[in-house]
């Protein structure tokens, strides 16, 4: 894939896809949030590249599978954060007795759903490797995967979040609603304080000291190791994703088709041709 070029892809599932050390390529996804508390755009793209077969359908839809068809999490498998009430009536009792939010792992070609120790909706993920693995979504819903699979961390928030990406295994931030920013330092979450403002739907960096956040009202924040700092996107009322390639070539996109581009000191609007929201960008 050329270094200059954006993808930007409108989504409406409550899931962000997570591609670690695959060898075909894939797009990634930032979730929608719920539409209770962020009406966004009901489009829908699949921004999954190479073939669409029951692989994608298993994360779309949370189709059932065998219990013999156990995940391999190996490295190559691919994780995907999701809600999916257990409205088929037939998901595995091992999911069901954990809980309803379940995680579907890609492992050689299929899809398959895990318990994920989730209490609420996920809605971002991310992760270091294939055994160090976060999760975030409603009530301040953290859980972290290792080789001993999916636990509940502690929060340091109630706040919905959206959002997580981290530049190594000690170092991982989530934001949320109520510009809710947290941190985790590979010991434990920590609340880095911040105007009560609002919500920030994104996040993304190119290393621990350069890291960017975007959500409503045309906010974005960021950090330079040692401080958060805000600025806005004048006219835009919601940012939805983030994409930093490097310190000089940062990617926003939002409602109303919108596209931003950040070169390290002034954004510039670049044109897409749409008008639906664009809820994330790689």
């Amino acid at each position: 894939m050329q270094s200059k070029r954006a993808w930007a892809g409108a989504v409406a599932m409550v899931a962000a896809i997570a591609w670690s050390g695959c060898s075909s390529s894939a797009t990634s996804a930032t979730p929608a949030s719920d539409a209770a508390s962020d009406p966004k755009a009901d489009t829908v793209t699949d921004t999954a590249t190479g073939d669409a077969g029951a692989g994608d359908a298993a994360a779309a839809d949370g189709a059932d599978s065998d219990a013999a068809d156990s995940a391999d999490t190996g490295a190559g498998d691919a994780i995907a954060a999701d809600a999916m009430p257990d409205d088929t009536g037939t998901q595995d009792a091992t999911a069901d007795a954990a809980s309803d939010t379940v995680v579907p792992v890609e492992a050689n070609g299929k899809w398959t759903l895990v318990a994920s120790d989730a209490p609420s909706v996920l809605h971002g993920i991310w992760g270091s490797g294939p055994n160090d693995i976060w999760a975030v979504g409603e009530q301040g819903t953290i859980v972290h995967y290792t080789e001993a699979g999916w636990h509940k961390a502690d929060s340091p928030t109630i706040a919905w979040l959206h959002g997580v990406w981290g530049s190594g295994p000690n170092d991982v931030w989530a934001v949320g609603e109520s510009q809710t920013i947290v941190h985790f330092d590979g010991k434990s979450w920590t609340k880095v304080p911040t105007a009560n403002g609002g919500a920030l739907q994104a996040i993304s960096g190119t290393s621990a000291v350069d890291v960017w956040a975007v959500g409503d009202a045309g906010l974005q924040m960021r950090w330079d190791g040692k401080t958060w700092t805000t600025a806005t996107v004048s006219q835009e009322p919601f940012l939805y994703g983030v994409f930093a390639l490097n310190s000089t070539d940062i990617w926003f996109c939002g409602g109303g088709g919108v596209i931003w581009h950040h070169d390290g000191k002034t954004a510039k609007k670049i044109p897409s041709g749409v008008t639906t929201g664009i809820e994330g960008i790689w």
